[in-house]
């Protein structure tokens, strides 16, 4: 189920005076956790940064697109990009337990609900 950032306890904060690329995100959520794709074309785990603080996590990244410093193009129409994301964390989430990993381009980051806010029955006695 898609759902939008805000509902799941996330907000995402931009910064306009930067010229970095915002990246693409999916968003699904269960009852355990909130899962977000990050598109990040290129970038591998060399480029890649993130850290949580003050209750935000943080995002930087780079795609280099070419390869050795010999090569050489004649005509480029792809180009280097650099990211940058900031999530505004939640209570909702457990911020010890976030989890990421990155393949072909796209990193899933894992948001597991803080104990308290997993919906749970309560008996009644």
């Amino acid at each position: 189920m898609n759902t939008s950032l805000t509902s799941c306890g996330i907000a995402a904060v931009t910064d306009k005076a930067v010229t970095y690329y915002q990246p693409r995100l999916e968003v699904t959520k269960t009852d355990a956790e909130t899962v977000v794709l990050v598109e990040l074309p290129g970038v591998t785990l060399d480029g890649l940064e993130l850290s949580v603080e003050n209750n935000e996590l943080y995002l930087e990244a780079k795609s280099i697109v070419g390869a050795s410093e010999a090569w050489r193009a004649l005509h480029r129409e792809s180009s280097d990009h650099a990211y940058r994301l900031r999530l505004r964390l939640g209570e909702s989430v457990n911020h010890a337990s976030i989890g990421a990993t990155l393949a072909d381009g796209v990193l899933t980051l894992s948001f597991p609900k803080a104990g308290e806010a997993k919906p749970r029955k309560i008996k009644v006695k």
